[in-house]
């Protein structure tokens, strides 16, 4: 079968052997669930960017003028950056397995489908670590985090069609992700993009420590 496949889509065949071993129809989901998580990159950057835009109002220096330190009010967005992107991969994950539950009657889909969705989350936090970063070097360029998005979002979809080397693919943090379902969950992958978030996030706020607000 996959050979058929190969003569008639070499691309496509090739896309599903390297998402796992699992089924064409997982493939097919895990292909969803990186699409989605592909998604969620525009409302992680946009919450890490609400920093510049609270500060280049002026709203940064009311607050900061309070008892509340630079790294609470960055923690605090930063806190609703990651919050909010692990509700929207929470529920675009349950919503998928309810919604295959509801067709083929195995709830063991909505679990399943539900620690793929999270499996993006450890990835997207690595984006908002490089947005954080960006923001408390360069705050003027700033904005040049939804460069960021643009990236991750061509390696992902458009790599089999760009042909790109392999040092370029893993710059995106999405490509160390486990394809779940279609390959099994492998922890270490997680546990390093996890570090790398937080190496990523503690990174930004030292820089926002010793520069100038306002």
């Amino acid at each position: 079968m996959y050979k058929r496949q190969r003569e008639n889509n070499p691309e496509r065949a090739d896309f599903l052997a390297m998402l796992g071993t699992g089924s064409i129809t997982d493939a097919f989901r895990a292909t969803s669930m990186l699409m989605m998580g592909l998604v969620a990159t525009g409302y992680t950057v946009s919450a890490v960017l609400r920093l510049r835009t609270e500060e280049t109002a002026g709203r940064a220096d009311l607050i900061l003028t309070t008892p509340a330190s630079r790294r609470a009010w960055m923690s605090s967005h930063l806190l609703l950056a990651c919050g909010g992107t692990t509700v929207v991969m929470s529920v675009t994950g349950a919503a998928m397995g309810v919604g295959l539950a509801s067709v083929t009657g195995d709830l063991w889909q909505i679990p399943r489908l539900l620690v793929a969705a999270l499996a993006m989350v450890p990835a997207l936090m690595v984006v908002a670590g490089l947005a954080a970063v960006l923001y408390g070097l360069l705050p003027k360029w700033a904005p040049l985090a939804w460069g960021i998005v643009a990236f991750v979002v061509v390696v992902g979809l458009l790599q089999g069609i760009l042909d790109l080397p392999q040092w370029v693919l893993d710059l995106s943090p999405f490509e160390h992700v486990p394809a779940i379902p279609a390959a099994p969950f492998e922890p270490m992958p997680i546990v390093l993009l996890l570090a790398t978030a937080g190496a990523l996030i503690g990174g930004g706020m030292a820089a926002l420590q010793r520069r100038d607000i306002g």
